[in-house]
């Protein structure tokens, strides 16, 4: 029994995710957020579970990848999808140009093949990591489902969607080393660029409350930059 609680935690991810679809498509964004959220504690704590447990096999590996697929790449996507029907002229339901925005689950398919197959990846990170994509994409639908200040005015521009999706469908892909919160440790010296990240976003956080949320993953692909760069 103890071999399969991991997997029904990831099971669980699953079923958040592709119920906070569901919300999504009813109209109702801020639910769709915080089940995404809850999906990304599940996914958080499936992999803990399974190094405490002992309990890491094959088939939770490509298990974990199944799940992530729908709570962090298509779910995503269809926030992306949300926003530019709001965003474009008399959009239709079938309209390619808000279609356009599953290009980013399909982003996410390959990133997600990729990290199984990719022994460097055990670590660290080779391209952006798909829940941190979308984060930064339900953290637009909650600004823009809020309407809290003008800043969310900009989300009705569509060409700026466009370069979201381009961008981050790119980063997904890239080959751009890029750190993990795996802390090494308690110290400073190993863990610089990890205590820096998390205490910017909660800084950010109690800021800018939502604001923080696709702000704060901009500032973890310039961290992930810099720290390459100090390499070499």
């Amino acid at each position: 029994m103890r071999r399969h609680i991991p997997n029904l935690i990831t099971l669980l991810n699953l079923l958040l995710g592709s119920t906070a679809l569901v919300a999504l498509f009813a109209e109702r964004p801020q639910t769709a957020v915080l089940l995404f959220f809850a999906a990304g504690l599940a996914d958080f704590c499936d992999g803990l579970t399974a190094r405490l447990l002992k309990a890491k096999s094959a088939v939770g590996k490509e298990l974990d990848s199944l799940a992530d697929m729908v709570s962090f790449g298509l779910l995503p996507a269809a926030a992306l999808y949300q926003l530019l029907q709001d965003a474009l002229p008399s959009p239709t339901p079938l309209d390619w140009r808000s279609l356009l925005a599953f290009l980013l689950a399909a982003s996410a398919a390959l990133r997600l093949a990729r990290f199984n197959l990719d022994k460097r990846q055990e670590q660290d990170f080779i391209g952006l990591p798909t829940p941190a994509t979308a984060l930064f994409f339900m953290g637009l639908l909650l600004i823009h489902s809020l309407q809290s200040t003008s800043w969310s005015a900009l989300l009705e521009n569509p060409i700026l969607l466009y370069v979201a999706l381009l961008l981050f469908s790119a980063l997904q892909l890239a080959p751009l080393k890029l750190f993990s919160l795996k802390f090494q440790g308690l110290s400073w010296k190993k863990n610089a660029f990890r205590y820096t990240f998390v205490l910017t976003f909660m800084a950010l956080l109690l800021w800018l409350r939502e604001f923080a949320i696709p702000l704060v993953i901009l500032w973890y692909v310039v961290l992930g930059m810099l720290k390459q760069s100090r390499k070499n």
